[in-house]
């Protein structure tokens, strides 16, 4: 396992994250419930073999001893921290204008990902 020895310039655990703070609880709270890590933006993007899933340094530094998988990793010593790569720093979420936001979720839906608005409104009628 793999984690980066710093942060990146937008990371989950910063007030320059790109996501709102209740999405970050809602990835944090899933990361917990399932015990697993959560994957640096940056490493999401690394087209090197084998690093696509290196852990978020402020996940590690904050949340790896509440996962007890993560825990005893560590606690082996099989959590081997690589450098972080150069990136750019996207907009920060608390930068974000309500239309930048809004823009940014029709993309998403427009891309085919459910919206949480969507997801409850599914989980709301298939319950029914």
């Amino acid at each position: 396992m793999h984690v980066f020895d710093s942060p990146c310039k937008n990371c989950l655990f910063s007030k320059d994250r790109i996501v709102s703070p209740q999405r970050m609880k809602n990835i944090v709270q899933g990361c917990i419930d399932e015990g697993k890590h959560f994957i640096c933006h940056v490493s999401s993007m690394d087209d090197t073999p084998g690093e696509g899933n290196t852990m978020c340094h402020g996940f590690h530094e904050k949340m790896v001893d509440r996962i007890p998988g993560l825990a005893l990793l560590k606690r082996m010593g099989l959590i081997f921290k690589r450098p972080q790569p150069p990136s750019s720093k996207l907009m920060p979420w608390r930068e974000m204008g309500r239309e930048t936001r809004v823009a940014k979720r029709k993309a998403l839906v427009g891309n085919g990902v459910e919206t949480p608005t969507q997801r409850r409104l599914r989980m709301s009628t298939s319950e029914r």
